[in-house]
């Protein structure tokens, strides 16, 4: 009897089509436009990926669409893309997760017949004599409860893939969905586990195979790791075979550039220059956004900081040089040069000071949480989000706020000094 060829398929989950980048189009709209299409397309790199390996099958583990977005736009491309995979015979399965649960994309989008959408109940597909493809959606946005009780044992010998949009074992960035334990997961009898939700790639297992493919594309600063999705192969007594595909259009990235002993302003702009020059030489996507933060001791450390705004301009403007570079921001984290600041100052003394006291005093929090309070009333509600959707995330932009605004103090203080001398 002749071997089988082996089952192959791309797995890739949370593509989050058209997320709405309320950050980003504040701070630029053209970078928000950017990345606002850069989920679309990185949507044509993975079929384009699928047509050109001849795989079986694309499995797609939750959060495809972005919660209530109703871009017709998005369903057009979506259902273009979907009839480029029927062409090549290529068939699509997918789970709706906690963001899809919420789509009306998803209840009104007709596909063609070479996608299968699983529902809430749980079901089995029969791909082929040797194949069972299982997967489960989320009904509701929220599903605290583990789902695997709504996948089918296996009970013969065929190779089982199951689908599952799920926290695992917890992340603490994550909300819990429905977690489950690796364990289970390992010694439920399926060969290969295709998980989605968390934005990191991590494969939990090699055999059984336990893999959550990460993001395929990057949408902000904080999601600038690797994207990818991940091409898989399985045969009957084979340990599956895993391979990392790059398919973002769009990469994100902070980029430290160290600007000790800068003596003028030319000197600070040759430093990005050169670092701006080695990032073009060594990325992989054909754009990137970059978050420049400027470290170091300089004699420029208050005029860094009070010239910020210049600053990050011209550093666009060197960006525009090169091409798909993109200035996202640019944060300031220098002091003055050590050689110049006599240590019997009592600049040790005042930063001792605001560390100690004045960051930890109630008075101080309650100015800032009344600022901020006022600050969120003068925006427009949709745009609230941008000053952090949870309370952990306002208090890092507070933190931030106040970390910046010391870095701006300390150095007016250090710059006076000098001056004074």
């Amino acid at each position: 009897m002749a071997c089988q060829k082996p089952y192959r398929f791309v797995h890739t989950a949370d593509l989050h089509l058209d997320s709405p980048l309320k950050s980003l189009a504040l701070l630029d709209p053209a970078l928000g436009d950017l990345v606002g299409n850069a989920t679309r397309r990185t949507l044509t790199r993975i079929v384009d990926l699928c047509i050109d390996e001849s795989v079986d099958a694309l499995l797609i583990a939750g959060d495809l669409y972005d919660g209530k977005q109703k871009s017709q736009k998005t369903a057009a491309s979506l259902s273009a893309e979907m009839r480029r995979l029927q062409a090549h015979h290529i068939r699509v399965f997918i789970i709706k997760g906690n963001h899809d649960a919420e789509s009306v994309l998803t209840r009104s989008l007709r596909l063609p017949d070479n996608v299968h959408i699983f529902d809430g109940r749980g079901s089995t597909v029969l791909v082929d004599e040797r194949i069972k493809i299982h997967g489960v959606s989320f009904r509701h946005r929220h599903a605290p409860d583990s789902l695997l009780n709504k996948f089918a044992v296996p009970d013969d010998d065929l190779l089982h893939i199951g689908i599952m949009h799920t926290s695992i074992d917890g992340s603490p960035n994550h909300d819990p969905y429905a977690p489950c334990a690796l364990s289970d997961l390992i010694n439920f009898g399926y060969d290969y586990w295709a998980l989605g939700h968390i934005h990191k790639r991590k494969v939990h297992n090699a055999k059984p195979a336990v893999v959550m493919p990460g993001i395929p594309q990057g949408r902000h600063i904080n999601e600038s790791g690797p994207c990818s999705v991940t091409l898989v192969s399985l045969q009957k007594g084979q340990p599956p075979q895993i391979e990392f595909r790059a398919v973002d259009v769009v990469a994100f990235r902070t980029l430290t550039i160290d600007v000790s002993d800068t003596s003028n302003w030319n000197s600070v702009l040759g430093k990005i220059d050169r670092a701006l020059t080695e990032t073009t030489e060594s990325r992989n996507a054909a754009q990137m956004i970059l978050r420049l933060l400027l470290t170091g001791h300089t004699d420029l450390a208050f005029e860094l900081t009070d010239q910020q705004a210049r600053l990050h301009e011209e550093s666009k403007h060197l960006a525009s040089e090169h091409a798909g570079l993109w200035i996202e921001r640019l944060k300031i984290s220098v002091s003055i040069n050590s050689n110049s600041v006599d240590d019997s100052n009592d600049d040790i003394a005042i930063e001792q000071l605001i560390d100690d006291d004045l960051l930890k005093s109630t008075a101080l929090q309650m100015q800032v949480d009344e600022e901020w309070s006022t600050l969120k009333k003068l925006l427009p509600a949709r745009e609230r989000d941008f000053l952090g959707k949870s309370e952990a995330a306002q208090a890092e932009i507070k933190e931030q706020l106040l970390s910046e605004g010391i870095a701006r103090v300390m150095a007016r203080l250090q710059s006076t000094e000098d001056y004074a001398d």
